[in-house]
């Protein structure tokens, strides 16, 4: 569990650091995957403060979160 919550450009809402030079359809995408991200880590959050954590849902959240990172920044 963190202290102190840990803000990147995805968590911050920010637009994608990567996207000049993108096409609109590119961006629009790179904004899809970047609220999927939020919304992700928002149900990593919240399963983490519950009583009982479920690790096995915590893990597939975190590998899905880290899938769309991935994409996002084009690997």
């Amino acid at each position: 569990m963190r202290d102190k919550p840990l803000v990147s450009w995805f968590s911050a809402g920010l637009s994608h650091p990567f996207t000049k030079g993108m096409t609109p359809m590119d961006k629009v995408h790179a904004n899809a995957l970047e609220n999927k991200h939020a919304a992700l880590e928002a149900k990593i959050d919240s399963e983490e403060h519950r009583p009982h954590p479920d690790d096995t849902v915590l893990a597939q959240l975190k590998r899905e979160k880290l899938r769309i990172k991935d994409d996002l920044l084009g690997h």
